[in-house]
């Protein structure tokens, strides 16, 4: 058996091209792309002073969608309402986490429920840092 030079050629140029995307792959997926993302937390607390005024906030309620937006109202992140423990009587109290927020944005909003509630905005400091404490109700 004879080995023909070219084969070799050609064998090793496609071992460093498939190397080349292992280690692309590794550096894209690495610690490297997470520092320009960032999650957002908050809580939302509805308060009521009868069940018949709670009917009002129907679309705040657990897995309720939370949209973060851009100053140019696009969505930036998407994530859900949780049921927070401390919910008692007529006040309801939610979290929510948006992971894989964009950094650089300037300004970030939060929106949760339906159209009429409006959006909530922040500077990126802010946003990273303390959160959205968004309360709707009396």
């Amino acid at each position: 058996m004879t080995i023909r030079p070219r084969a070799v050629i050609v064998g090793v140029v496609v071992l460093v091209v498939l190397a080349a995307g292992v280690v692309t792959a590794v550096i894209l997926t690495s610690g490297n792309g997470t520092a320009d993302t960032f999650a957002i937390h908050g809580t939302v607390s509805v308060s009521c002073t009868s069940m018949a005024a709670c009917s009002g906030y129907s679309d705040i309620d657990s897995g309720a969608q939370v949209e973060v937006l851009n100053q140019h109202n696009e969505v930036l992140g998407v994530g859900s309402l949780t049921e927070n423990d401390s919910s008692t009587g007529y006040a309801y109290s939610f979290l929510f986490t948006v992971s894989g927020v964009p950094r650089g944005e300037g300004l970030y909003g939060v929106h949760v429920g339906n159209a009429n509630r409006g959006v909530i905005w922040k500077p990126e400091d802010q946003a990273a840092t303390t959160g959205f404490q968004l309360v709707i109700g009396s």
